[in-house]
């Protein structure tokens, strides 16, 4: 197997999947860029605009008419952002494209079948090369993704599950020895924060967990794992303005998380 392509489609889904961790601002009602905004009121649909931890901005959102992501730029610990861009036809996802330092790194481009969730997609380098086909399998309340490489040989198999209401409860990635697993649990009854994520079908939910655990295993290095708690307060819409994260063994503070959000057309 190539080891390169491996890599590249297991840091693909790890972005993905996750975010990365990193003071509070003040928040002010009349700011309306500010989670706790008072024109927010009951009823209202929004969409999520920044998530900043621990003060320092990790996620923003851009949207189009359709209250579609268009662009997401993810900001590393480093201080180096890497914006994804995404189109559509019509309410179905069509490509994303990743982009660092000005410089394309890779697309992804997506098929679909006769219905709203794609059947398969292809994974191009910066060239426009296909260098990874993916497969999607839909079974109830479970989405399988594998992943050839060029010559046919399997690289990945990743598996989501979700409960009745589709809310996430398993993210299970392997690829080139690599392996996380995620449980998420015991949600709110509040919209999730995410609004109108990309990858929705895979990697998003109704509401909002408040357990998550995760076990990270990659050849050659110790095992990682991690429980956590989070704890959310809410806007006048019902969306999570802001998160304090607890070790579930300790209770112990790990991060504080807010959200921006603005109203949907």
């Amino acid at each position: 197997m190539n080891s390169i392509v491996q890599n590249t489609i297991w840091l693909l889904f790890i972005a993905i999947t996750w975010a990365s961790c990193s003071k509070e601002q003040n928040c002010d009602p009349s700011d309306e860029e500010s989670p706790c905004y008072a024109g927010v009121g009951a009823g209202d649909i929004l969409l999520l605009m920044e998530e900043k931890t621990n003060g320092k901005t990790e996620l923003r959102f851009e949207y189009n008419d359709r209250n579609q992501v268009i662009l997401r730029h993810v900001h590393s610990i480093d201080g180096s952002i890497t914006s994804e861009n995404f189109s559509y036809s019509g309410d179905k996802l069509t490509k994303m494209e990743r982009i660092s330092n000005g410089q394309l790194v890779m697309s992804e481009e997506y098929s679909y079948g006769t219905g709203d969730k794609p059947e398969t997609a292809v994974l191009k380098d910066n060239k426009g090369q296909v260098i990874v086909t993916i497969i999607y399998a839909y079974s109830d309340k479970r989405v399988t993704e594998t992943s050839f490489d060029t010559d046919g040989n399997q690289i990945g198999s990743n598996t989501y599950t979700f409960d009745h209401k589709g809310n996430q409860l398993t993210r299970q990635i392997a690829g080139g020895g690599n392996s996380m697993n995620e449980t998420l649990g015991d949600y709110d009854d509040k919209p999730n924060r995410y609004t109108n994520y990309p990858w929705s079908w895979k990697v998003g939910s109704v509401n909002n967990e408040q357990s998550y655990s995760q076990s990270v295993q990659i050849p050659g290095g110790a095992a990682s794992s991690r429980n956590l708690r989070w704890e959310y307060k809410y806007n006048e819409a019902g969306y999570p303005s802001k998160a304090e994260v607890y070790d579930q063994a300790s209770n112990v503070l790990v991060e504080t998380r807010t959200f921006t959000y603005k109203k949907a057309n």
